[in-house]
């Protein structure tokens, strides 16, 4: 079954009020979990504006309210899972949804430790451009290694503070238009 986007949002919240603090998973006999606690998802912005800056995505909307509905602030993010399909849309979502300042991407990539070890991972496992771009299931590659981060299950490149992660989604790029669709999901840990 498909569901639009406000229907995906009313689904994690519910998933992440009814799971706060982890008490489905422990009934369920998890001893470890990560559970949603904010999501947000936009699609078509600026569908209408036949001169829309390309460089403008959702993630300016998105990620601040996912982090809001989580309660978090970028600072508070632990590991970050971009969608990476190319160089420059990590800059793009670091700069959009609050890491630093427009523009200042590059120079936040390089001020900040990005290491699986370091104070920001970002795509410890990679991402896709170490992996390759799985077709429709890209986004996934980085969803899967935020799980397997959290569930403390990442071996040699197990982050140090698995508390929590931001994942985000890129989908569809028309030919000279924004990006079709951008999300943001925050999963926590829960013991």
């Amino acid at each position: 079954m498909a569901m639009t986007s406000a229907a995906t949002a009313r689904y994690f919240d519910s998933l992440s009020t009814k799971n706060r603090g982890g008490q489905v998973s422990r009934r369920l006999g998890f001893r470890k979990a990560a559970h949603p606690t904010g999501y947000a998802e936009i699609t078509n912005i600026r569908a209408d504006d036949p001169l829309a800056d390309i460089l403008e995505t959702g993630h300016a909307i998105v990620g601040p309210k996912a982090l809001a509905a989580a309660g978090l602030r970028p600072t508070d993010i632990r590991v970050l899972h971009p969608y990476d399909d190319f160089t420059f849309a990590v800059l793009m979502q670091l700069e959009q949804m609050g890491f630093c300042e427009r523009g200042g991407g590059s120079r936040f990539i390089l001020e900040t430790d990005i290491l699986f070890s370091g104070d920001l991972p970002i795509n410890p496992g990679g991402g896709q451009l170490s992996t390759g771009q799985p077709g429709l299931a890209g986004g996934f590659v980085n969803l899967v290694e935020a799980v397997i981060q959290i569930l403390g299950q990442a071996g040699e490149r197990q982050v140090r503070d698995n508390r929590n992660a931001l994942v985000a989604g890129i989908g569809m790029i028309p030919l000279l238009r924004n990006w079709g669709t951008s999300n943001a999901l925050v999963l926590e840990a829960s013991a």
